[in-house]
Order: structure tokens, then sequence, then C-alpha cells
């Protein structure tokens, strides 16, 4: 503080001030105190409706526009997926449909005529608070996938999962109304359990159920960030049994290249020949991509081999060699390949002198 009169500092003595200054004085200036926050609290209870026929409409659409070939014939099991939610939503909730509720599902029964379930209107009101109704193809959880959604999950033929949201959250807004007398979150909570549920089938059946096509057509593209899922598909579509012993957490990790180096070392012939159903796969790709040549032809001559002339490993790879397919993969595709070199020299070293002319 600073005297008013002269601008010097003040001394503060009690409520008082003195300048020492100029020997003006006066009393401090009083505060008033701060209002002390006052914090409200609201409990609020609000019963709400919901309109399962508009529901229904738009969880059709959303299957219609998801999987336009095959809609119609999965609006029967979509039905169940229906019925599933709200009878174990009702079920957890441990007794029958309070009468609004009753007659909103009652409505809907009686107006919907492409809602087919193998039940009449009045067994699925008896049942709904007694037991959960076609849980075989409505069930989703992280731990079941129930048949609607496997079918949903084959049916699409995207290779990125695709986005849910519409279609759950109008699964959670019924799962919330059957479940509760008011609406307070269970809408939410639900979508998301859902979507997460949907998400690890989506991935764990593309994993397990690989589309070989599909993943050809993405390796003659070129240009992936990640060949390893591509590959991988490709492998297991080829080889299954080389694969039984893998769970999903193996398969997501999979390094194609280093899935390859093992099954050579344990046999090399199959190694080999798995190797090279990537490069046929490839096909005259690897003639105009250098990335994928690079990507595709690594060193799998290990410089062991070369220098304890290990023939069990080398000879394979020259006896290939007798075939025109692997020769041109390997010399005529794009780039230069480290192991075109470690190639001509295990040649020379299993005897092959008119290969080593031939390619060099």
């Amino acid at each position: 503080m600073r005297c008013p009169w002269c601008g010097s500092p003040v001394r503060i003595k009690g409520s008082r001030w003195e300048c020492g200054y100029c020997g003006d004085c006066g009393m401090l200036a009083r505060r008033n105190p701060e209002p002390e926050e006052t914090t409200l609290t609201f409990s609020v209870s609000i019963s709400f409706d919901i309109d399962l026929s508009a529901i229904w409409q738009e969880m059709k659409a959303f299957v219609q526009t998801l999987v336009p070939q095959n809609a119609v014939q999965m609006y029967p099991a979509l039905s169940k997926a229906v019925l599933y939610e709200i009878s174990k939503a009702r079920f957890i909730q441990g007794d029958i449909l309070p009468d609004e509720k009753r007659e909103t599902l009652e409505s809907f029964l009686g107006t919907v005529s492409d809602f087919v379930v193998p039940l009449s209107s009045e067994e699925i009101l008896s049942a709904v608070g007694n037991r959960v109704l076609f849980a075989d193809e409505g069930e989703l959880t992280e731990q079941s996938c129930g048949t609607f959604w496997c079918s949903l999950i084959d049916s699409v033929p995207e290779s990125d999962c695709p986005d849910m949201r519409e279609l759950l959250s109008n699964f959670g807004s019924i799962y919330e109304y059957f479940v509760s007398d008011d609406s307070d979150g269970e809408a939410y909570d639900r979508t998301v359990a859902l979507q997460n549920a949907f998400e690890h089938h989506w991935h764990d059946r593309r994993i397990h159920h690989p589309d070989e096509r599909s993943a050809i057509m993405q390796l003659q593209a070129g240009g992936a960030k990640d060949y390893n899922e591509i590959c991988r598909s490709i492998l297991m579509s080829r080889f299954p049994e080389a694969f039984k012993a893998l769970d999903s957490d193996d398969l997501i990790y999979f390094m194609w290249t280093s899935f390859i180096e093992d099954a050579i070392n344990d046999d090399p012939v199959r190694g080999i020949s798995m190797w090279r159903c990537l490069l046929d796969a490839a096909g005259t790709c690897l003639k105009t991509d250098a990335d994928l040549a690079e990507e595709l032809i690594p060193e799998f001559i290990d410089s062991d081999w070369l220098y304890d002339r290990n023939f069990y490993y080398l000879k394979p790879f020259v006896d290939s060699l007798e075939d025109d397919t692997f020769a041109e993969q390997i010399f005529q595709c794009a780039g230069e390949p480290d192991f075109r070199q470690d190639l001509l020299e295990a040649c020379q070293l299993c005897g092959r002198q008119d290969l080593v002319q031939r390619y060099q």
C-alpha cells in the first residue's frame, strides 16, 4: 500500500496505516467478506418412453446400408436380437413388465409386420421378465457372439471395423427403457459394452477367418503400411495347419518374416514353399514395384549356412531355381534385393556353376 497523499510506502499498524515520509495516516478500508459459494445438488428422476417402431425402422435401415445384399434375410435374426435385448434387460431387473412398458411392447408387436420371430405376442409378453429369449442369436459380450452378430460380421466386406454406433445405440436405448424406470445412463453404458464386444469379435473373426482373395488384392495393390496382416491372411488360407498352435495374441503380433524363418529352420523345403506362395500371390507386381519386392524378398539365407557350407539348408534354395517362375521372381524383380547375391553364392557352394552363369 502507498500513501494517497505523497505516494510513499506506508506502515501498517493494526487497522491503521501511517506514512513515514509525510506523516499522513488513516484507517484501513474495510473489506467485505467474499460470499461463500453455495452448491446446489439436484436429484432428478425422469420417466421416459421410446418409439419402438421408429427404432426398428432405423435398425433395418442401418442393416440395409451395411449389408444391402443380405439385409432382408437378416431381419428375422435382427428381430431375435432385439427380443434378446428386451428380455435380458427385464430379466436383470428381476420382475414382470410394468403396465406401461407392457403396452409399449404389445403395441409394437401388434403393428410391425416384418418383426418375425417364432413366438406369438402372448408368448413373448409372458416370457419377458421370466427368462431370456434368443440368446443364441442376440447375445454379444467379449466371451460370446450370437449368430446374428456373427452373420453381420461375416457379411460386411470392409477390411476395417465398420462404425456400428448407430445400430448399437438403438440397442442401448431399448435396453435402458426395459431395464429401468428412469433414464440414468444405462443406454450409454450398454452401447459402449456392445461396441467393445463387437470390435473384439470383429477382429477375432477377421484373424481366424481370413479373406485370401482380398489379401491378394491388397498385396498386389502395394503401398500397404503393414504387410504382416496381408501375408498372415494368405499363409493362413494356404497352410491352416501351421497356425493351429497360435492363439489370437500370437496372430495379432504376427511377423511374417519371423514365421517363414522359423518354418525354414524346421523344414527348409516346406518353409520355402510357404514363402513362395507369397511371391506367387504378388505375381507380376514384383517386376514393377520395388518396395513390394524388397518387402517380400528378404535375406532368408543365413550367413552361417554359407560359412559352414550347410547344404541341408542351402540346397532347397538352389533347387528352387530349377523352376523358372521362382528364378524370374528373384532375378527379374524390381530393385536389387541382397538375397540375390546370397543365392548365387549358395549355387556356387552347391556346385551349380551353371546357375551362377545363367543368373549372374
